[in-house]
């Protein structure tokens, strides 16, 4: 894979991903392994985990979190985030080599 500047390889991402999704969930989780479509349903399946978990009620509580609470948090949204940007450098790459072999139009490809 080419490298520019201010790009790495997408592995090097899911690696990433796998630690933190790891870290935030504190089980295993193996995303390497997968193949492209089993890759993407597990990345929305430990987002929207750590989303439901973690993230969706930052606002909600009365009580002030504690510091392992906040670390812990912080960590979800880590993994969070991390996962929405591979999630989304998959969508492109997969967008691109559509686009190459012709499976795209020009209205599908603009939108």
């Amino acid at each position: 894979m080419k490298r520019g500047p201010g790009r790495v390889p997408v592995e090097l991402g899911l690696a990433a991903a796998e630690v933190a999704f790891r870290l935030a969930l504190r089980r295993p989780v193996v995303l390497l392994e997968a193949n492209r479509s089993e890759l993407t349903d597990r990345l929305v399946e430990l987002i929207w985990e750590v989303y439901t978990r973690y993230l969706s009620s930052v606002g909600d509580s009365e009580r002030e979190l504690s510091e392992q609470e906040m670390k812990q948090r912080l960590v979800a949204a880590n993994a969070f985030f991390l996962g929405v940007a591979v999630l989304e450098s998959l969508y492109r790459l997969d967008t691109v080599a559509r686009w190459i072999v012709g499976a795209l139009d020009e209205e599908e490809l603009s939108a």
